[in-house]
């Protein structure tokens, strides 16, 4: 019986290591496969968005924008398809940005009301549950002040990028009189300002989704993220670059070619992606918080 004690206990301990060196290589997904990823998961779930979507284009039309979106009568310039093309995406584009600009208000409201019921309804389809609209706008909204909290935390954390882009700015555009070896010492600081709120956001960006869980408080959820992403911060941090840039690139390759065929439609397409970034980008992003936890 001893004998058997004394092999079965180090047996235990090796398999214990294995297990957990394993869990800490584990590899992440790489950003085109978490895009693609969770652009499948909307299309597969598309009666359920599709119904918040058009929840969310009614409020932006009636409170934003108005009717005003297919009302783009600017000239097409350009004596090629590419600059046609590029012409109707620019008028579609600045349209949709003049809107924006009149009622940001209002925006950030339906923004943050629409974002927590399409995080619940991702909550709950990935724990294949049953989910209905009214359930994402009335469970989904229970969790607003801890979320809110993180998302002013996430704001203040912006403050150092601001003030080293101004600064950069200033040194690099600015003042023209001073020689490049001072507006390398300037980019010094700057850069070090930059890394500070990257190096912040990486984690509170994920605090947000930890945030919504239930009964989770603000800092808790902060705490939370910050030990999910140790170790894995550069790699989160080029995910979370790499969206803007899919996003981008996701709009221009649809709105082109309509932009090209049916110009009167470009505006309306790009106001539907518009909305639409917004739940692609908590797609990702849960994507993103379910790959580390």
């Amino acid at each position: 019986m001893r004998r058997q004690k004394t092999k079965s206990a180090p047996k235990k301990q090796k398999s214990t290591r294995v297990n957990k060196s394993s869990i800490a290589e584990k590899t992440m997904d790489g950003v085109f496969v978490m895009f693609k990823d969770s652009l499948v998961f909307i299309f597969r779930n598309w009666k359920i968005f599709t119904a918040i979507l058009g929840v969310y284009a009614l409020l932006d039309i009636f409170f934003v924008s108005g009717l005003n979106i297919g009302n783009s009568s600017k000239v097409v310039i350009g004596n090629n398809i590419l600059s046609k093309g590029i012409s109707v995406f620019n008028n579609a584009t600045s349209t949709a940005s003049t809107i924006n600009s009149n009622s940001g208000i209002y925006q950030t409201i339906f923004g943050i009301i629409i974002s927590l019921a399409v995080i619940y309804v991702i909550r709950q389809l990935y724990a294949n549950k049953e989910v209905t609209i009214s359930d994402a706008f009335y469970k989904g909204m229970y969790p607003i002040i801890p979320s809110l909290i993180v998302l002013l935390i996430i704001v203040i954390q912006f403050i150092p990028l601001m003030i080293g882009s101004f600064v950069l700015a200033y040194f690099l555009h600015g003042i023209s009189s001073i020689g490049i070896f001072v507006k390398i010492l300037a980019a010094i600081p700057c850069l070090a300002l930059f890394y500070w709120s990257f190096y912040m956001l990486s984690s509170s960006v994920i605090a947000y989704y930890v945030s919504t869980l239930p009964d989770m408080k603000p800092m808790q959820a902060i705490k939370s993220a910050k030990e999910v992403v140790e170790g894995k911060r550069l790699k989160v941090f080029w995910r979370l670059i790499a969206l803007p840039i899919a996003l981008s690139i996701l709009i221009f390759v649809v709105v082109f070619p309509v932009g090209l065929i049916i110009p009167v439609l470009a505006p309306w397409l790009y106001f539907v992606f518009e909305l639409l970034i917004l739940f692609i980008t908590h797609s990702y992003l849960y994507r993103l918080y379910r790959e580390l936890i």
